[in-house]
């Protein structure tokens, strides 16, 4: 589980779960969030959010790993008789 330090914009510091914290984000109800992976503050409407520009992704799945296995053929030998690299 993914939880994330927010700062609401009634001045209020919290730690909330990501599916709360995008619930609040959708709301306009945070004034700040810590986005670690850039070891800073995030203002929305600022900064840069996923939220902004989002669309529906056309294309094909590549984060499903279920698919990228099927997707892999197999290292046996005999699938690749006959072949030479």
């Amino acid at each position: 589980m993914k939880y994330i330090w927010v700062k609401h914009k009634t001045g209020t510091e919290d730690i909330v779960h990501q599916t709360m914290f995008e619930d609040l984000l959708a709301r306009g109800d945070i004034a700040e969030f810590y986005r670690t992976s850039e070891s800073r503050w995030i203002i929305p409407g600022i900064d840069r959010t996923r939220q902004e520009g989002a669309g529906q992704y056309v294309g094909p799945e590549r984060r499903n790993i279920e698919l990228q296995q099927t997707a892999v053929p197999s290292q046996s030998g005999s699938e690749h008789a006959g072949l030479s690299l």
